[in-house]
């Protein structure tokens, strides 16, 4: 899966310390696991600032998350928080905001800039800081980015799923809205069809001790400062044996493995995305036709003429797809030192 440039990657989150879904720092860790054996170059982490009606509790952007694997894995990768206002419409570009307010639109725009080679976004938050570097900067998109992971909505056309706000979408609907203008792919995951389950008992153990510690720090909700002291001291698994019997709900794999040009096969092993037609994947990115866009729901279509934006489907059952996703999560997380 390895390729001789290795490709770029932007990682958008919406990590929070204390946790909002423990799926931010699964995500972070998949991240890491997959720039730490060399299948992508993690240029940057943007977490979305927790200034936002959503969260009910106080918030922080846990960079302390971002720390910790850094120190891990030696890596040094940069971490940026984002703008605390909502678009106020999807072409908003915030000239009125602070200094302080645009680090993360200014981690994209550099990373874009400096780069040799085309890089990929994955957002796993709100798309706010993507969708502001978008407006302030399209022609950089159209040049640099080679791909947008955009895991967020609905895409199953049904009452239910239109009846309510999915919370990536809720945390700012302009920005969501603004990434199906992108001048470059979209690789849409709309979490009802990327959602599957990962048992903990199926990875725990094959993960390190200090990557145990790691999952640990955030499920006990220890203070961000204490990080460093915390992975010096003796693991203490109560946590984890106390979670074993459970299921997590998950939802962001296939865009990390997809960015790094693989896509999970039905033993659960990653294949190159150029070979998916010799061994048929899990899961799988269709083009589609955008018809309409209003307060968060989008309606496609496979038929007319498709654009940039791949929808993704489950290729197999849902329950091959959602076994054999979290056994390749797990195969790549146990490489984690």
């Amino acid at each position: 899966m390895h390729a001789e440039v290795i490709q770029p990657v932007i990682l958008v989150s919406d990590l929070m310390r204390p946790y909002d879904d423990p799926d931010d720092h699964w995500d972070l860790a998949h991240a890491f696991a997959l720039a730490y054996t060399g299948a992508i170059d993690l240029k940057g982490v943007v977490i979305d600032s927790p200034v936002n009606d959503a969260y009910v509790d106080d918030k922080n952007p846990d960079v302390a998350a971002v720390a910790m694997l850094n120190y891990l894995t030696s890596l040094h990768v940069p971490v940026a928080t984002g703008s605390p206002y909502p678009l106020k419409t999807k072409n908003d570009q915030q000239e009125y905001a602070l200094i302080q307010d645009m680090g993360g639109v200014n981690l994209i725009r550099d990373v874009l800039s400096e780069s040799e080679t085309t890089v990929k976004i994955i957002i796993t938050g709100s798309a706010r800081n993507v969708a502001i570097a978008l407006n302030r900067f399209p022609q950089l998109f159209e040049k640099k980015c080679s791909g947008i992971y955009l895991n967020a909505g609905h895409g199953l056309d049904n009452p239910f799923e239109r009846s309510r706000t999915e919370w990536n979408t809720k945390l700012d609907m302009q920005s969501y809205h603004a990434m199906f203008d992108a001048p470059c792919p979209v690789y849409w995951l709309p979490i009802n069809v990327s959602h599957y389950r990962l048992k903990y008992d199926k990875v725990f153990p094959e993960l390190s001790e200090n990557m145990k510690k790691f999952f640990t720090f955030m499920y006990e909700k220890q203070p961000a400062e204490s990080w460093f002291q915390f992975l010096q001291k003796p693991l203490n698994d109560s946590i984890i044996n106390a979670l074993s019997d459970q299921y997590k709900s998950m939802f962001c794999a296939v865009s990390f493995f997809h960015a790094a040009g693989g896509l999970v096969d039905t033993n659960g092993n990653l294949i190159p995305v150029a070979d998916k037609n010799k061994t048929a994947p899990v899961a799988d990115f269709i083009p589609v036709k955008i018809d309409m866009i209003k307060y968060g729901y989008v309606k496609y279509s496979l038929e007319g003429e498709p654009g940039n934006i791949m929808l993704l489907q489950n290729v197999t059952d849902k329950l091959v797809y959602e076994n054999q996703t979290g056994k390749a999560l797990k195969n790549i997380l146990k490489l984690l030192p």
